[in-house]
């Protein structure tokens, strides 16, 4: 397969979006999570949702970031003028504005939450929320940039071979190493996600650079046989590896690479062809991640924290009184005005 310029890999686009939407069926889980500690929890809680909840938590984000990797060196492919600034002004007025002006209201809102009316409130990231992922974004996009001679040299590699020896192990040193210089938010960065999660972002890069090897491994059969892997690792780890364990830990970051990687091969099928609807949710699904949480909490805090339904009840309409709205506000609005666009998309005009 010839990587042709002008190509659309509907089927990436459609992860892309996807991987950020299940941010909603996340974050609203974490309220009724039978064990986690988050911005607002209801006394209702529920053992099934906190396991997808979890099961969520496992690959989300890495397929997220391994997805970003690929399309940003396909971006770059492309030559444009002033592109780095481009990708940079695509992340990082976003992230000021939906964490400077529209954050404080859901963390005014998160109840379970205390925050620092002073420096300390900027300084240490507290502002960030769920937008924590764009600044590591920003450093990922500059560092690749520098780099970029070097990763595309990075040919005539097996992408399933690399993701399932080097990622795991990667991922694991970085989560290590990062346990010895400082472990939470600074600025707009998250300093032990930024290592754990470079190294998808890398292995996206390294993709992208072997489009074939990748693309060949997007099918079913992958899918079956991560999931067996999975499953084999699953007994593995609960029979002979304390929960604590370092045993118990690797082998977890391993079944979130295998996680990451079926998980892409699958959606990957199914939004392989193109339509006007997948379109639409794709390009919504940037508006639906920066806004969502913010209405999440409002939702709650406003009308579930005072409601007696059952935990899955809410569930599904918090996430429907989620999704829907700012669907709808992106269509009308982001993608008409100019400056809604360059304000919540980091860009005017038509694209």
């Amino acid at each position: 397969m010839k990587k042709n310029l002008q190509t659309r890999y509907h089927g990436l686009d459609f992860c892309r979006s996807t991987f950020m939407i299940l941010g909603i069926f996340y974050h609203v889980g974490l309220i009724y999570s039978t064990d986690n500690d988050w911005r607002v929890l209801s006394t209702e809680t529920s053992s099934l949702i906190t396991k997808i909840t979890n099961y969520l938590h496992l690959f989300r984000m890495e397929a997220f970031y391994l997805i970003s990797g690929f399309f940003f060196i396909l971006a770059l492919t492309k030559n444009k003028n002033n592109f780095l600034a481009d990708r940079l002004k695509r992340v990082l007025i976003p992230l000021l504005f939906c964490g400077l002006f529209i954050n404080p209201i859901m963390n005014f809102f998160s109840y379970n939450f205390s925050f620092s009316n002073n420096f300390k409130y900027i300084l240490y990231g507290e502002w960030l929320g769920h937008l924590w992922f764009l600044g590591n974004l920003s450093l990922y996009f500059m560092i690749s940039y520098l780099f970029r001679n070097t990763i595309k040299k990075a040919k005539n590699l097996n992408f399933l071979m690399i993701g399932l020896t080097a990622v795991p192990i990667f991922s694991c040193a970085g989560l290590f190493i990062s346990k010895f210089i400082y472990k939470g938010n600074f600025l707009f960065f998250s300093i032990d996600k930024l290592l754990y999660f470079f190294c998808y972002f890398l292995l996206g890069c390294i993709a992208y650079q072997n489009i074939n090897s990748f693309i060949k491994a997007l099918n079913y059969k992958t899918v079956i046989l991560c999931t067996l892997s999975i499953l084999i690792l699953l007994n593995l780890r609960d029979y002979y590896f304390h929960l604590d364990s370092i045993g118990n830990k690797v082998i977890t970051k391993y079944i979130s690479t295998l996680l990451t990687i079926s998980a892409i091969a699958f959606f990957y099928r199914i939004g392989s062809r193109e339509s006007l609807l997948m379109g639409n949710i794709s390009r919504a699904s940037y508006t639906i991640y920066l806004l969502h949480q913010p209405l999440i909490i409002v939702l709650y805090a406003f009308i579930f924290s005072k409601t007696p339904y059952p935990a899955w009840f809410e569930y599904s309409l918090i996430v429907t009184l989620t999704y829907f709205p700012i669907y709808y506000f992106h269509i009308r609005f982001v993608e008409r005005i100019d400056k809604v666009k360059f304000l919540l998309n980091g860009f005017s005009g038509k694209k």
